[in-house]
């Protein structure tokens, strides 16, 4: 519904540029079509959109024909004559543009800054001014009003030339070779155009002129003549203590009764002046638009390099710029990154106070069991982990309340959970849980994993390690979550903690060192017993498998049987000789730890196995 609202009225004002556009005086035809053409264009693109209807193209043509000027009425009567069906937007185009290059061309000067069309006479004396492009300063420049001349196009002889302006407050010049004496502005003074540019002034000095008076070139000097690079001609300003008289002729500057300047009207009704400039032997050197520039504005020019080295740049080649630090917008957009990550100042002195949280992501292989996620708890002083292997995302409620009962029946009361910005955590389950049970939940920024660093390695660390192991004995991808267990099961007895000689483990449960003899290389293959109850007298008394690990709650190993491809436990288990993979050409094999013992046929001296359900 708003989609509707907002095209109905984007169609409402497209229509109303469009029979409002009419043809400037100043623009060529071609670009007057090319705006119709386009208000036409985008309108028939949103009717389209909205009603599925677009306009006929002879209401473009049309439009063109209603607002040509007067020169081309002829040319409406031939367009008239020419048939209905044969008329095209193409066509028109074509004709119209030979028609504009058949007219006699304007005379038009590309310095006026703004045409004011009027009678009276103060408007007349402001239009001739404009006609050079002269234009009003801001009373904040100068502490009075002047007159300069801004030229969009120059010319060497318009360039040297110079005009009387008794609206003027200070001499002007746009020449620096002209000046000697120069003295820079501590900073730039800006100077308002008659079209709104803003152009700067930095500087004045001295010009030494001669001037044509009774036949002879006799010698004077302008002084506190201001330097503006941007300025179209030179300006002398008449009310610095001179008598100005003008007549239609041309006019004459006096001082103390003597003529200083004449001049003559040109075809443009402003006042030349016949002075000749005398070039001093050592012209001021003055960087145009860089003497007491800001050391932003060489920042952009140099292409947003170090400021610091920008400023030891501009020292070199004698460049003065002012030193204030500017914020630069362009360089935070382009080279904003990320603060660097301090040391934490606290870190916990008992297990149980912060404990991180992170959910591993999606593997693209499912586990033996069914897994595709696997979630870690890790304690902060103790280094103790605690992983989960989970089918959906949804089962992290019930992991998070298992790891909290396990926390509290080892003697450790969570105090604070803390994790990343990922939702599944991000429930009303989970907020539940940790509200009933006092924890608080602190939570990383978006998209940064650094803040929840501990939780990142971690997971890295068990995918690093299983990765490892199943690659080492070439098993199949599928037994990951196995690898991950097996590597979360040795790291709890062996990791490094923050407390030397301790183990995680021993700081979490707050036990005695644990045997560590039981260990055997992930993938070893091996020999289960079978117990009586699952088999006949005649069968054999043990099967083959690979060792997948190790069962926390009771002494045992965890053995895949690759036959039925399930995971049996057991504490009866002979294993092969280990070894070494070296490269894959040699491996070393180690002595196993275990020692083959003879088995009597009776009942009673048989080793107690036990088996899980699995077993078929």
């Amino acid at each position: 519904m708003n989609d509707a609202i907002s095209s109905g009225q984007r169609v409402d004002r497209l229509m109303e540029e469009f029979f409002k556009c009419a043809k400037v005086e100043t623009e060529d035809m071609s670009r007057y079509v090319a705006r119709l053409q386009k208000l036409f264009s985008d309108l028939n693109d949103e009717l389209e959109r909205l009603t599925g209807t677009q306009l006929p193209d002879l209401l473009l043509m049309s439009r063109i024909m209603s607002t040509l000027p007067q020169d081309y009425f002829e040319f409406k009567t031939v367009w008239e004559s020419v048939p209905v069906g044969e008329r095209s937007v193409n066509l028109l185009i074509e004709r119209l543009r030979l028609i504009e290059m058949r007219l006699p061309e304007k005379t038009t000067d590309s310095s006026v800054a703004l045409t004011v069309k009027t009678d009276t006479k103060e408007n007349v004396k402001k239009d001739r001014r404009k006609q050079w492009g002269i234009a009003r300063q801001s009373k904040q420049s100068f502490g009075g009003e002047s007159f300069f001349c801004y030229r969009a196009e120059d010319n060497r002889k318009t360039c040297r030339m110079w005009l009387a302006d008794s609206g003027a407050s200070q001499h002007m010049t746009r020449n620096k070779g002209y000046l000697s004496d120069f003295v820079t502005f501590p900073k730039p003074v800006n100077v308002k155009v008659g079209n709104g540019d803003v152009i700067p002034a930095y500087g004045r000095g001295t010009v030494n002129f001669k001037v044509f008076i009774k036949g002879k070139w006799i010698l004077n000097r302008m002084e506190d003549v201001w330097y503006l690079p941007k300025l179209g001609l030179n300006l002398f300003a008449t009310d610095k203590g001179f008598n100005f008289t003008a007549n239609a002729a041309g006019c004459t500057i006096r001082k103390n009764g003597c003529v200083k300047l004449p001049s003559v009207r040109n075809l443009n009704g402003v006042y030349e002046l016949h002075m000749r400039v005398c070039i001093p032997e050592k012209p001021a050197y003055v960087h145009v638009s860089t003497a007491n520039a800001s050391l932003q504005l060489w920042h952009e020019r140099l292409c947003h390099q170090n400021k610091r080295h920008v400023q030891q740049v501009l020292n070199n080649h004698s460049i003065k710029v002012h030193a204030q630090e500017q914020f630069c917008t362009g360089c935070v957009l382009g080279k904003h990154h990320r603060e660097s990550f301090q040391s934490r100042k606290y870190r916990p002195r008992a297990p149980g106070k912060l404990i991180h949280a992170d959910l591993c992501a999606l593997m693209h292989v499912t586990s033996l069991g069914g897994s595709k996620y696997f979630l870690v708890f890790k304690d902060d002083f103790s280094r103790y982990r605690r992983v989960f292997f989970l089918k959906r995302k949804n089962d992290v409620t019930q992991c998070l309340e298992t790891f909290l009962n396990e926390s509290r029946t080892a003697g450790n009361t969570v105090e604070c959970i803390l994790r990343d910005g990922e939702l599944e955590f991000n429930n009303a389950h989970v907020k539940d849980i940790l509200q009933r049970r006092g924890v608080a939940m602190r939570t990383a920024m978006p998209y940064t994993p650094e803040q929840n660093g501990v939780a990142e390695r971690e997971n890295r660390m068990l995918v690093e390690t299983g990765r490892s192991m199943l690659h080492s004995k070439d098993l199949l991808l599928y037994l990951w979550a196995e690898a991950v267990n097996t590597g979360c099961h040795v790291l709890n007895r062996t990791g490094p903690t923050t407390v030397k000689g301790k183990s995680p483990m021993e700081l979490w449960l707050k036990r005695d060192p644990v045997s560590i003899d039981h260990f055997h290389v992930f993938g070893t293959e091996c020999f289960v017993h079978v117990p009586k109850q699952r088999r006949r007298k005649w069968e054999k008394k043990s099967v083959a498998g690979r060792l997948m690990g190790y069962c926390d709650e009771k002494d045992g190993y965890r053995i895949r049987l690759p036959d039925i491809n399930q995971i049996v436990t057991s504490r009866d288990v002979l294993f092969k000789p280990e070894e070494i993979r070296l490269s894959s050409q040699m491996s070393v094999k180690a002595d196993s730890s275990e020692k083959n013992e003879e088995e009597d046929d009776s009942d009673a001296e048989e080793l107690r196995l036990e088996l899980n359900s699995q077993w078929t």
